[in-house]
């Protein structure tokens, strides 16, 4: 099949009219494609199985391929920039340059759809293969995140996701495209033309409700199987914050104002019946490294941090940057100090989120190396600290810093502005923790934030022992309160059937939860409406910027002239947020999973199968 215009010249130029409807009739195809998904995402969860229907026909259409493809880039930009809108608020320039490398991905789709559409193999196949291919390779790379997945639109319909459990959230996300693939076999064209019924469409129709009935048999068959299986576990609660924030104003809250109310909420679920045996602090709940070897740093060392400061600003008076530093640790040892006799008196462990500084002993940069990590305080028992080992792209890590590549993301990261306040040190690998009374240890792991997006990262592949209960900790603070809340909450259900783990979550701003393992989410933190998130937005921001304003003003503001701002930012939070704590005795699972066994081989026979596709099409246009 050639890639030319069936079109042929006109002299009166209804030719180029009718090329111009047909570029206009494929941008509609993208526009409409990006609209049904992002609807199904965050408004209503059925259009998901006609989402992919746009994109089918805007790949498999005979006129115009070249064009096709880089409307489909184009689209696809849009449509990633459009699911991560949230993005925006952290930095818009970021976005634009994620989004349009992630479009990239729709090409070899787009091409291995129509290889496969020109060999007359049915696209209720072809679309599931190589759209969940896209998605595998998507979630590959420093910049690895299952964004535009189509799995997450069901993570509410149980019955759907316990096939997750054989292939991970690639199997839902196939099952998924299989119908919009079956619909653009029935109506190729269109919806308003009269199917042709052949042998071959009705062995497709018939095909595709046979494994939709197998999907429901097999949902229906773990779910009931989940009462035998299931075991009491341990009583844990998650406390939640709600501390919105924004590059340009910060949080506007008192840091130890925080502290203090995360001390008042655990001190309360402690108190509760039956008392918990683990409470779970947000990621960087406490903004002081907690560590003894930042907190009681050596006079040497810290003499080396004052120089390194003066240097990298010279206007900078050494008197005060020490007295700032000291002031620092004492807060750090203060909070570390204040946690674990919290934790020798509740007779429960706490995990913290803070950050960590150990000193640098290779003497070259800076006089520390970062990490973002897990505080584990025992009762009477020293603590232990789990590093974040999947650390954010550009925010938390140029991505591959110290080689030839490490570049161009440098330069990315300078002018999207997004540079990482300390270029965090990745941890080496998940520790086997536990925790207990004389009832009995649990073991547990403890993926931070992001990790917890994809089953590699959270621990899925571990040994069923150390992943039956996962604890997440997550600083969702940057989310604004939007509906990315509910995209990160889809993460949990099938994380928890993957490996048939239970999951406790504590997030800033939310979602605060708990998540059995057949995925079904309970006992979240919520407001007294019962929301477990709002949807409001950060409206207190203009006031927090209004304080800022004033304090920087060169008459600077006393406490009295910002007293009324405060109390309206108080009042704000309290509206518009979701905080407190959440207690409950957790139910853990005695099954295994396949897919705990064999990773993600069915997306990576997908990845295969698309890539030879892609370099049969290309080759063939040459």
């Amino acid at each position: 099949m050639t890639a030319k215009s069936s079109l042929p010249p006109a002299p009166d130029g209804t030719g180029v009219r009718a090329g111009n409807t047909l570029v206009l009739h494929i941008v509609s195809y993208a526009l409409l494609w990006g609209l049904i998904t992002w609807v199904s995402y965050y408004v209503c969860w059925p259009l998901i199985f006609v989402a992919l229907v746009p994109f089918a026909r805007l790949a498999i259409g005979p006129e115009y391929p070249i064009t096709r493809l880089a409307v489909a880039w184009v689209a696809g930009t849009f449509y990633f920039g459009a699911i991560e809108y949230w993005f925006a608020f952290y930095n818009l320039g970021a976005l634009a340059i994620l989004a349009m490398l992630q479009g990239l991905s729709l090409l070899p789709i787009a091409v291995g759809i129509r290889e496969g559409h020109r060999r007359r193999i049915p696209l209720c196949l072809t679309l599931p293969v190589c759209w969940v291919a896209g998605e595998y390779l998507r979630s590959l790379g420093p910049f690895g995140f299952p964004v535009g997945a189509l799995a997450p639109a069901l993570f509410r319909q149980l019955w759907v996701i316990q096939i997750a459990d054989l292939g991970g959230m690639f199997l839902v996300s196939s099952a998924i495209a299989m119908v919009s693939g079956a619909l653009c076999d029935i109506w190729p064209s269109s919806f308003t033309v009269r199917p042709r019924w052949s042998r071959a469409l009705c062995a497709t129709v018939v095909g595709v409700i046979g494994v939709w009935l197998c999907i429901a048999g097999y949902g229906s068959y773990r779910l009931i199987e989940s009462r035998t299986t299931r075991e009491s576990g341990p009583v844990v609660a998650v406390v939640q914050p709600d501390v919105p924030w924004a590059s340009d104003v910060g949080d506007g809250y008192d840091p130890a104002q925080l502290f203090d109310k995360l001390i008042e909420f655990s001190r309360e679920a402690a108190h509760r019946d039956p008392a918990p045996e683990l409470i779970v602090w947000p990621e960087a709940s406490v903004v002081t490294p907690l560590n003894p070897e930042f907190c009681r740093a050596e006079p040497a060392q810290i003499q080396r941090t004052v120089d390194f400061m003066v240097h990298q600003q010279p206007a900078a008076d050494d008197a005060r940057v020490r007295a700032w530093l000291e002031g620092k640790m004492r807060q750090g040892g203060d909070c570390a100090a204040r946690i674990q006799a919290l934790a020798d008196e509740t007779n429960a462990s706490l995990i913290v989120g803070a950050p960590m500084r150990l000193p640098e002993s290779n003497g070259g940069g800076g006089p520390w190396r970062s990490f973002n990590a897990a505080f584990f305080f025992r009762p009477h028992l020293p603590v232990v600290v789990q590093q974040k080992v999947h650390l954010f792209p550009a925010a938390e890590r140029i991505p591959f810093v110290g080689t030839w590549a490490e570049t161009p993301f440098r330069w990315l990261a300078t002018v999207t502005g997004v540079q990482p306040e300390f270029e965090l040190q990745p941890g080496a690998k998940f520790l086997p923790l536990a925790f207990g009374n004389t009832n009995g240890s649990h073991a547990f792991t403890l993926p931070i934030c992001g990790e917890i997006d994809l089953a590699r990262t959270a621990g899925v592949f571990l040994p069923h022992d150390q992943t039956r209960l996962l604890v997440n900790i997550s600083d969702d603070g940057m989310f604004q309160r939007s509906a990315m809340l509910q995209v990160r909450q889809s993460m949990l259900a099938y994380r928890a059937v993957e490996s048939r783990s239970a999951i406790a979550r504590s997030a800033n701003t939310g979602v605060s939860c708990f998540v059995r393992p057949t995925g079904e989410i309970a006992g979240a933190v919520t407001n007294a409406q019962g929301e477990s998130w709002t949807g409001r937005g950060f409206p207190e921001r203009a006031v927090i910027a209004e304080v800022l304003r004033r304090k920087a003003s060169p008459s600077g503001a006393n406490a009295a002239e910002i007293a009324p701002l405060v109390a309206e930012i108080r009042k704000l939070r309290t509206e518009a947020g979701v905080e407190g704590y959440s207690v409950q005795r957790i139910d853990l699972d005695t099954r295994q999973t396949l897919y705990s066994e064999i990773g993600d081989a069915f997306a990576q026979c997908c990845g295969g199968v698309m890539l030879l596709a892609f370099f049969v099409g290309v080759g063939r246009r040459r």
